[in-house]
């Protein structure tokens, strides 16, 4: 931002001090400016300007040259001089200091990181409620008009049930609701929190038929799996999609995995929707191309509501998961497997 102050400040000097070249200032202020607006700092907008500011700043020295001497013409040949070498060396040092400085990506990563996680797992007719500020900014990131709405109106289907729809908020969530994400900004800017603005926790019922079902996987004797990942299971944590789908390959093949990862910037706020499946039958995924391929055949088999949304190959075995929605036990029930 120091490049960016001097730049300004000739420009702005310039158009106090130098009227036949106003157009010039005017255009050296404009576009020092756009550089350093939201949404990115824009390196090659200044570099631009560079020429431009020395034209202006060789101008302000010898102005400052000829009020000094008046019409000497030595002395002011000399500063004239004076003054060309000074303007080489700023820009030079403009140069170096706009290559070598760290520069803001005011907060477009994190929003880059947000679409992409709301592009994974959210349904095709998820919709993200956002201020007009963070619309307009997810808007020019690339985001599809129709899954971003500005303000708290969403449209609601006449028929059929309603689309998921999350809050992104800028800074502390706190009071809006239960937090599911977070997407960190650089240079202290605030972080963009997707929020559901009405958390559904389970029922009783539903957290036990969940560890029942965890503890039994658990308890098999052909399930291979770490204490953290078997603590998890026996908690009930998982997602009831994800904890169902294990549980029916573990009763009927036995099961290994080698983790249950949560899924990025979701942190432990969320139940886990994903597990690395790492062998079936007591054969190893990773060492049996045959067995890896049985297993996706019987993953693409499952009918809905268990169809995973993920499944891809990672170090260790099969990636499957499945995308957010802010009640899956209710999803169980709708479809009369609860």
């Amino acid at each position: 931002m120091g490049v960016s102050a001097v730049l300004l400040g000739v420009g702005l000097l310039a158009l106090w001090a130098l009227p036949a070249l106003r157009g010039p200032a005017v255009a050296l202020v404009a576009t020092t400016l756009l550089a350093v607006a939201p949404p990115s700092g824009r390196l090659p907008a200044l570099l631009l300007c560079l020429p431009l500011a020395a034209v202006l700043l060789g101008a302000l020295l010898e102005r400052a040259a000829r009020s000094l001497v008046g019409t000497r013409r030595g002395p002011a040949r000399a500063l004239r001089l004076v003054a060309a070498g000074a303007v080489a060396a700023s820009v030079v040092a403009a140069g170096v200091g706009l290559a070598t400085a760290d520069r803001s990506d005011f907060g477009a990563a994190a929003r880059d990181d947000l679409l992409t996680w709301a592009g994974a797992q959210l349904s095709q007719d998820g919709r993200l409620s956002v201020g007009e500020k963070t619309s307009a900014e997810l808007l020019h990131a690339g985001a599809d008009p129709q899954a971003v709405t500005a303000g708290a109106d969403v449209p609601v289907p006449a028929t059929g049930p309603s689309p998921v729809v999350l809050r992104v908020v800028s800074g502390n969530p706190s009071r809006h609701g239960a937090p599911v994400a977070r997407f960190d900004a650089a240079d202290g800017l605030p972080a963009l929190t997707v929020i559901t603005p009405r958390p559904v926790p389970p029922t009783a019922e539903e957290l036990e038929r969940r560890q029942v079902l965890g503890q039994a996987l658990a308890a098999n004797p052909e399930t291979v799996a770490d204490e953290q990942v078997t603590d998890r299971l026996a908690r009930g944590d998982l997602d009831p999609r994800l904890l169902s789908l294990l549980a029916g390959i573990g009763a009927q093949s036995g099961i290994g995995l080698a983790g249950l990862p949560a899924v990025p910037a979701e942190h432990d706020w969320t139940l886990v929707r994903q597990a690395v499946i790492e062998s079936v039958g007591g054969v190893r995924l990773d060492a049996d191309a045959a067995q890896t391929d049985r297993v996706r055949a019987l993953l693409r088999a499952q009918r809905p509501p268990y169809t995973p949304d993920v499944v891809r190959r990672v170090p260790g075995g099969l990636l499957v998961g499945y995308g957010y929605v802010p009640d899956p036990d209710a999803v169980l029930t709708r479809a009369g497997v609860g």
